[in-house]
């Protein structure tokens, strides 16, 4: 009589459906996980940023969004790549669909990135905004405290000074030579940029020429703030 022979089940090897293998093909042809994010040019968004804070909020919260709709999606598609392996035996579609979820990851990483520069930038405009209003508070309180102010390319023939301002520097003086000191002094601390940029200030300006002491001292404290390409109407100087 003859036998019947059983095939053990170790040895049967299941073969995923023919539209899975055409299915898996498709997705490894298509998939490029080396592909650039571009979310949107920062200069751009810099520039929404500062002139259109409310709609700069908008941006991102509108990304936010999309980043916690892309980390559903990418539990979604570990749940598919799980199955297709317990259904199919489909381990290659499996890895291609985890592919994607890896992919989607990091656009993910990059969204978040891109949203934390964003709230960077949000702060910093504030800052300089509220460093701003400080400022011209600041230069209110100096012109109504000191009176008369003239910058420095103007006549300062019988002028004395008192103090000076640059940018957001405020320096009292005691006369023209302590105003040549005090004025070297604070470039070589604070404008060190300025000198080392090759891009020279173009003093669109008139210099008053009249002989004179002061003249020939504002024109020394002139040829230091050319040094250190400083532009001379940011220069002002007050007098007594």
């Amino acid at each position: 009589m003859k036998k019947i022979g059983f095939l053990k089940k170790s040895n049967v090897i299941m073969e995923p459906p023919q539209y899975i293998n055409e299915l898996t093909n498709s997705i490894e042809d298509e998939l490029d996980i080396n592909k650039e994010l571009t979310i949107m040019d920062r200069d751009i968004t810099k520039y929404i940023i500062k002139n259109f804070p409310s709609m700069s909020i908008e941006i991102k919260n509108s990304l936010n969004n999309l980043s916690s709709t892309l980390e559903k999606t990418i539990d979604f598609i570990e749940d598919k790549s799980t199955d297709v392996v317990k259904i199919d035996r489909a381990f290659e579609l499996s890895q291609a669909h985890r592919n994607i979820s890896i992919s989607v990851y990091g656009i993910v990483k990059e969204i978040n990135t891109y949203i934390k520069w964003m709230e960077e930038e949000s702060l910093i405009t504030e800052e300089l905004k509220d460093d701003e209003n400080k400022n011209n508070i600041k230069s209110e309180e100096i012109t109504s405290e000191y009176g008369e102010s003239k910058e420095i390319y103007e006549n300062f023939s019988k002028k004395e000074p008192i103090a000076f301002k640059l940018e957001e520097y405020f320096v009292k003086v005691n006369g023209w030579n302590d105003l040549i000191i005090k004025t070297a002094d604070l470039l070589v601390k604070n404008f060190k940029k300025s000198k080392d940029n090759l891009k020279v200030v173009y003093q669109d300006m008139k210099i008053f020429e009249e002989i004179s002491t002061e003249n020939e001292l504002r024109d020394t404290v002139i040829d230091i703030l050319n040094e250190y390409n400083i532009y001379l109407k940011n220069f002002v100087v007050f007098i007594k």
